[in-house]
């Protein structure tokens, strides 16, 4: 798992840089000059991937073309699920059926993250007109929204299922 999320973090637009193995991987000397070069042309073309891979991400939240983790309220997915055949972090095809894409980490994490972020700002639209005009609390909203993917999205991998689980059992069902 610490694999798939690093390379997840190297790919981040603008603050993969910043992770451990591609500051050295970038790091300079002196003159100005790569140290390494191969490892720095490397480290570019994952932060360029980064770029195409999270716009793709959210141009196909945007677009339905991927599923988000659901409510979480389960009743509420089940009815989904009942209706339409709906299922969480999967590709909605253009017949209307759902595959689910859960396991294929780690370069579909940024499409189930962006769909998730997406439908929680969906969700937000769905009882207000207009964002707040404080600044303040759309940052909170999005940054909520990005953590709650984030947490949907981590442990609802099959490698992490059990260690939340009994997390969860030794602490309560609230931690989550």
């Amino acid at each position: 798992p610490s694999n798939l999320l690093r390379w997840n973090f190297q790919h981040l637009p603008l603050l993969g840089r910043y992770q451990f193995q591609m500051r050295h991987m970038l790091a300079k000397g002196k003159d100005g000059k790569y140290l390494n070069t191969e490892a720095a042309a490397e480290a570019n073309a994952r932060i360029q991937a980064g770029y195409l891979l999270w716009g793709s991400a959210i141009l196909a939240a945007q677009n339905g073309t991927f599923t988000g983790g659901g409510s979480r309220n389960y009743k509420e997915n089940r009815e989904r699920t009942n209706a339409t055949g709906w299922q969480e972090y999967s590709y909605k095809t253009d017949d209307g059926r759902f595959i689910s894409l859960n396991r294929l980490d780690p370069i579909f994490m940024p499409f189930f993250i962006a769909a998730d972020v997406y439908e929680a700002i969906q969700n937000f639209y769905r009882y207000n007109e207009d964002m707040p005009e404080d600044v303040e609390r759309q940052y909170t909203e999005l940054a909520m929204g990005v953590i709650t993917s984030l947490t949907k999205n981590i442990t609802s991998k099959f490698y992490t299922k059990n260690i939340i689980e009994t997390a969860s059992l030794a602490f309560g069902g609230e931690i989550m």
